[in-house]
């Protein structure tokens, strides 16, 4: 299912051509949010930075890819400092010419934990908010992820399902240069 989704995703990026050109937009951003896993919660908090890039149809719809990176610190009984990675889906819409909503789709992402060498993996998760662009030259965001992890990799497990599922639900502040 997830081939025939990016199989299609792709296709109509790149076959249609009428009234569109191609755009890219680093982002750099600040994520605030819980870990939950099962009934413990930690606070999260940390920075990511990244790039969008795809096609913009009738300079109102824009369909593209996503990568982001970033380092989150864990706040439990002694703090965890992470590194995260997403790999996803981009569409978005212009609603005025100032104010876009957009969705992302995450294909793959992890949670790399500096402590204990623990690599979470999910194939779950999502991303959706709103961009001010009346900017000249940045735009500026507000954003909701959900990530749920759902296998570990370490040098005792590998692609072991991990038992409680744990999720992030953040927010984010982001800061985006258009091209």
């Amino acid at each position: 299912m997830k081939t025939l989704l990016i199989t299609i995703f792709f296709a109509l990026t790149l076959s249609i051509s009428a009234n569109a050109n191609y755009w890219v937009e680093p982002v750099l951003g600040y994520t605030n949010g819980k870990l939950e896993f099962g009934s413990n919660s930690f606070d999260t908090d940390g920075i990511y930075y990244g790039i969008r890039a795809g096609r913009r149809f009738k300079n109102i719809f824009k369909l593209g890819g996503t990568i982001t990176t970033g380092a989150t610190t864990i706040k439990a009984n002694s703090n965890s400092d992470t590194k995260t990675s997403q790999l996803g889906l981009y569409a978005g819409a212009e609603v005025t010419p100032s104010f876009n909503v957009f969705a992302e789709y995450f294909l793959a992402s992890s949670i790399l934990f500096d402590n204990s060498n623990a690599k979470w993996k999910s194939n779950i998760g999502y991303k959706a908010g709103f961009l001010y662009t009346g900017l000249p030259l940045f735009s500026l965001g507000l954003n909701y992820k959900m990530v749920t992890y759902n296998t570990v990799e370490s040098t005792t497990f590998n692609g072991a399902p991990l038992k409680e599922d744990p999720k992030i639900n953040a927010f984010e502040v982001v800061v985006g240069l258009r091209f």
